[in-house]
């Protein structure tokens, strides 16, 4: 509780007090919470997204650079083969490149030659669709 004075008056704060039921084990997790007709669901129940099968991901290295191909991790470097490079992208974001990396919004140029990257350098890895950016 909380007490603040203002002048004469004291005003007196007391914390919102939410009440939630819990759930039957057998309900859905679709059930879990209806605001004025909106069914909301936790993160946690619905699960983890699927992850794309396959070795190929898109690595987000230091000093901006964008690549991205079919890893394999050799004596703490990351080869890429079928490597391309993410050049530029605009209007549409990082997450519109991953979604659709052949928009016209997007340039990605392929590699001639595998690209090897040192672990080190590696800021994220995003896993990727086989042939993603081919």
């Amino acid at each position: 509780m909380l007490c603040s004075s203002h002048g004469r008056r004291t005003m007196t704060w007391r914390p919102a007090i939410l009440r939630l039921t819990s759930a039957p084990m057998n309900d859905t997790p679709a059930s879990l919470l209806e605001i004025n007709g909106v069914r909301y669901v936790l993160e946690s129940a619905a699960g983890p997204a699927a992850l794309p099968v396959g070795n190929r991901a898109v690595f987000v290295i230091d000093r901006g650079f964008i690549y991205a191909g079919d890893w394999s991790l050799v004596n703490d470097e990351y080869i890429l083969a079928n490597a391309v490079n993410l050049r530029r992208y605009e209007s549409i974001g990082f997450e519109g490149v991953l979604a659709d990396p052949k928009s016209s919004n997007a340039t990605i140029v392929a590699m001639p030659y595998p690209v090897i990257v040192p672990t080190g350098s590696v800021l994220f890895r995003i896993p990727v669709s086989a042939g993603w950016g081919l």
